[in-house]
């Protein structure tokens, strides 16, 4: 092994220094070292500023998404029609039961619900 070649990395760096110059190649990679470490902080600094910017940009996308899907989600909720047939069994109740299964597989935009009732001409109360 070669005594007079000392290999000092610094940052990459290789540097070849004569057996003679070992203290003055030491202070200098101390000041190196430290003059990068603040370039180093800093650009820590920049990169985690960039990260919390990323990760702020991602929650309030999904926040926007979220708002537009909750959105649509109640603006398209079908409306339900009410029908009152009656009497429970008869022709027109079976009718309209049919009608209220048509429209729940075919339309996404109406819903029939029956509600049976004594007769044809029945009261509402309230």
């Amino acid at each position: 092994m070669n005594q007079g070649i000392h290999h000092d990395v610094i940052l990459g760096k290789t540097q070849y220094l004569g057996s003679r110059n070992c203290f003055g190649s030491r202070l200098a990679a101390a000041m190196f070292s430290s003059n990068d470490a603040s370039k180093t902080s800093e650009a820590a600094r920049r990169l985690r500023r960039r990260s919390n910017s990323l990760l702020l940009v991602l929650v309030i996308g999904f926040l926007f998404f979220g708002a537009a899907a909750g959105a649509l989600y109640y603006a398209l909720q079908p409306e339900v029609l009410r029908i009152a047939v009656g009497p429970p069994g008869s022709n027109d109740h079976k009718v309209v039961q049919a009608m209220a299964d048509a429209f729940a597989s075919e339309s996404r935009t109406i819903r029939l619900s029956p509600i049976a009732t004594e007769g044809a001409i029945a009261r509402q109360s309230g």
